[in-house]
């Protein structure tokens, strides 16, 4: 069984050698207009919290559905640190989402992906395609 994820201060220099290279790593995987420095930025003042385990990382933000206003646990990155492994498809970090959105009273989930699996492998989720042109 996965060790429970604790926040983390990512000013601590353990967690920022571990989580700040795979930020990187993830943010030029996905063309991301944004870094590593605009995330430590996040969670340095707050904006966002970084949770950790063993197995990977979750840095979560608290955000507002476009629509409905409705209260939202945004998962804003969800890293392995092994290859391969993907634990957010897993039932012990599922669970653990929903506990921290109700802890926070969130209505809703969210997360983007531009990975199709999740689809599959979140079945009962909603699903919603976002299209995004680059304009310049």
């Amino acid at each position: 069984m996965a060790a429970e994820l604790k926040i983390a201060d990512i000013r601590r220099r353990e967690h920022r050698l571990k989580v700040l290279p795979e930020v990187k790593k993830l943010c030029l995987k996905h063309d991301l207009d944004l870094d590593e420095f605009d995330v430590f930025h996040a969670l340095v003042s707050g904006e966002a919290g970084l949770f950790i385990n063993d197995d990977g990382f979750f840095i979560l933000r608290e955000d507002e559905g476009r629509f409905d206003k409705a209260k939202i646990l945004f998962v804003w990155m969800a890293v392995a640190f092994k290859q391969g492994q993907n634990f957010i498809k897993e039932k012990f970090y599922l669970d653990w989402l929903e506990k921290k959105a109700k802890e926070m009273k969130a209505e809703k989930i969210q997360f983007y992906s531009p990975r199709k699996g999740y689809e599959r492998v979140l079945a009962e989720w909603k699903t919603m395609t976002i299209f995004e042109k680059e304009v310049i």
